[in-house]
């Protein structure tokens, strides 16, 4: 799993539509375009990302520090 502070970076010349999933699986972002998110509102954990680009899913694992 990759950490993150406050602020998830997501490194893609791509558009991406991504999801951010508590480790409850709850939804806490939804659907955004946005390739900087900001988790700084949300407690230390792991979350699951869910990146979808050129109709291809990619789901990641952050801590959140």
């Amino acid at each position: 799993p990759n950490p993150v502070n406050d602020v998830l970076n997501i490194q893609t010349s791509l558009d991406v539509f991504t999801e951010v999933y508590s480790s409850l699986g709850h939804l806490i972002v939804s659907g955004t375009k946005e390739k900087r998110i900001d988790l700084s509102r949300f407690p230390s954990g792991v979350y699951q990302v869910v990146i979808n680009y050129n109709g291809r899913i990619s789901i990641e694992k952050i801590i959140k520090l």
